[in-house]
């Protein structure tokens, strides 16, 4: 009996056990459940972040930069398809740019992206000088949109008039300046056989003109020279034109062509037979209808032509498709006659306004660039020069080494290079002194204040004004501090034997020597701020005796001056941003134009702003 209960309980206990297992099945069923439906939520969440990588994986493709390479392919940049396109790519490579290379100018980078656009759209944007790239690029996608280039390119030289009415001189200039009037449709017509275009085409936009009847084709792809892709959907059959005076007929496909009305490719020569080219004379000789006829080509030119205000309304009236143009207001205001005394006196002196082929000589004071204590030598790395700029480097590097003023260097110091462009389009050849000047202990000499200057004139009447030519590069270098000069571009190592731009010391170093030079003359009648030189006297005879003073010492220490920017025995010139005559000194008209027309400030932030303006 009490087996019987043993062998219940023990039943009992097994399958107590059983029930405990299975419920814990069901719990890891549960749990595993649960595991899958996160696993696949997770699996969901990661296909955007997988995209989001294929993505960027694509667009590093597409940029083709590596981030070691970031300058070598933002110095390549080249618009390819749109000018939308090109700004972002080269947004892109600026962000990078600019975090790596601080000190790289604005004026840089608005250059290095019109540089990348298309020649056609490049040449427009430079005309209107960007002030930035958003400038620039604003530009170029106008003249990608317009689509427009002149078929005939002309240059207008405004001449303003008060006669509003003179139609006889209105109807000879009109007859001279314009061209036919588009009513007569004179066509241009581009030979583009030898340039690999297969096919004729005539503009799309002079088919609807003159209502061409097209016939409805296929859509064609055209692949244009410049890479570009359109699409030409008709073709006009048996169109007939006359090119000087001979008659001709063809079938040509429509297409937008913009720059011309109609292209003759290879289908139209191949019906000429046999043809004789004279490519230095723009000549295509070929049997016609029997006879032996030569085509003569045209090369635009551009030419300037003059005419009035009324004539170029008439002119705009009866040609606009577009225009694009940059306007000029030129005055002039002619300095007065140089008496003959003077005339002869600047010719004995020629020499001294000629540009210095030499070395200057060694004088009192030499420029030095005394170093901190325990400063270790500057070495920096080059800036990358844009492939555009490396040519004018290289004229730049040969010139100075022609003339002496730089030489071969191996020196530990090194300083990187750029380039800034002048007011006349030419480069200044400038290196980047900043870590040098860190390092070197500051000179202190007293620069005159241009009030004190001023101060001095009270009772002149005549005044001369010699500017110096090159004045840096008319100093020498001491000969202890030359290899501090050092520099480096991408064919070289190079030092500084005369005083270079950039340095901390260099006003100082000249407006040094200029008070040496010219001691027994300041304040008598003699100013210099730097290489600015006044003369004045209180009549002409005086005038000419102070000038010949000074032009011997100039002469006597091999100074050059600039023979575009003198004046001499004037009795009103300008100086130091100021005006200064025989009745006294104001301050120069041009100079203050900005603030006589800044609109009255009507907030608080706009009165701080002109304040900030004005000094």
């Amino acid at each position: 009996m009490n087996g019987g209960v043993d062998k219940a309980n023990t039943i009992k206990e097994v399958s107590a056990q059983l029930q405990a297992h299975s419920d814990g099945l069901v719990t890891l069923e549960e749990v595993f459940k649960t595991i899958s439906s996160e696993v696949r939520s997770l699996a969901t969440d990661i296909i955007p972040v997988k995209e989001s990588l294929t993505t960027i994986v694509l667009m590093c493709q597409r940029l083709d930069v590596a981030y070691d390479n970031y300058i070598g392919s933002f110095n390549k940049l080249a618009q390819i398809t749109t000018v939308e396109e090109s700004y972002e790519r080269y947004e892109s490579l600026k962000s990078l740019m600019k975090s790596r290379n601080p000190s790289l100018s604005e004026d840089y980078y608005t250059m290095s992206f019109v540089s990348g656009l298309k020649e056609e759209i490049r040449n427009v944007v430079q005309m209107f000088k960007p002030a930035s790239d958003t400038d620039a690029f604003y530009l170029a996608r106008m003249q990608q949109a317009s689509g427009h280039m002149c078929k005939t390119q002309q240059l207008f030289m405004l001449v303003a008039s008060d006669d509003v009415a003179s139609p006889s001189s209105e109807e000879t200039e009109d007859e001279v300046a314009s061209p036919p009037s588009p009513a007569v449709f004179t066509m241009e017509i581009s030979l583009h056989a030898l340039t690999g275009s297969t096919h004729s085409f005539v503009d799309a936009k002079l088919a609807e003109q003159l209502q061409l009847p097209v016939e409805p084709t296929g859509q064609i792809l055209v692949t244009v020279a410049n890479g570009d892709s359109t699409i030409s959907r008709g073709i006009f059959n048996h169109l007939q034109w006359s090119m000087q005076d001979y008659q001709f007929q063809g079938d040509l496909r429509v297409l937008p062509l913009g720059g011309c009305d109609i292209v003759l490719g290879v289908h139209w020569l191949k019906q000429l037979g046999d043809i004789t080219f004279n490519l230095a004379e723009l000549k295509l000789t070929f049997l016609h209808h029997g006879h032996l006829i030569t085509l003569q080509g045209s090369s635009t030119v551009p030419s300037c032509n003059l005419l009035t205000g009324s004539s170029f309304l008439k002119f705009l009236k009866n040609n606009t498709p577009t225009i694009i143009g940059q306007f000029f207001s030129i005055s002039a205001a002619p300095l007065e006659p140089i008496h003959p005394d003077i005339s002869t006196l600047l010719d004995s002196y020629a020499d001294v306004f000629e540009p210095p082929t030499s070395l200057p000589p060694k004088r009192a004071i030499d420029h030095q660039i005394p170093l901190k204590p325990n400063a270790a030598p500057i070495s920096q790395r080059p800036y990358r020069c844009p492939h555009l700029q490396k040519s004018v480097v290289e004229k730049l590097i040969q010139e100075m080494l022609d003339v002496g003023f730089i030489q071969d260097n191996h020196s530990p110091f090194a300083s990187p290079v750029l380039l800034v462009k002048k007011k006349d389009g030419s480069w200044r050849f400038c290196v980047d002194y900043r870590k040098l000047n860190d390092i070197t202990i500051k000179d202190k000499f007293p620069i005159p204040l241009i009030d004190d200057l001023l101060d001095e004139l009270h009772g002149v009447v005549i005044f001369s004004k010699i500017d110096l030519k090159s004045r840096y590069y008319q100093i020498l270098m001491h000969i202890d501090d030359i290899h501090k000069t050092a520099f480096r571009t991408h064919q070289g190592h190079y030092e500084f034997r005369v005083m270079p731009f950039g340095l901390t010391n260099a006003l100082a170093t000249f407006q040094s020597l200029m008070n040496t030079i010219f001691k027994p003359f300041l304040r008598k009648f003699v100013l210099v701020f730097f290489d600015d030189i006044l003369i004045y006297s209180k009549s002409l005879e005086e005038h000419a005796v102070h000038l010949a003073q000074v032009l011997s010492l100039l002469r006597q220490h091999s100074f050059f001056a600039n023979k575009n920017k003198y004046c001499f025995a004037q009795n009103k010139l300008a100086y130091l941003g100021h005006l200064i005559t025989s009745e006294g000194v104001a301050a120069d008209p041009d100079k203050i134009a900005a603030m006589q027309q800044w609109p009255q400030p009507t907030t608080l932030k706009q009165l701080r702003g002109f304040l900030g303006l004005t000094g």
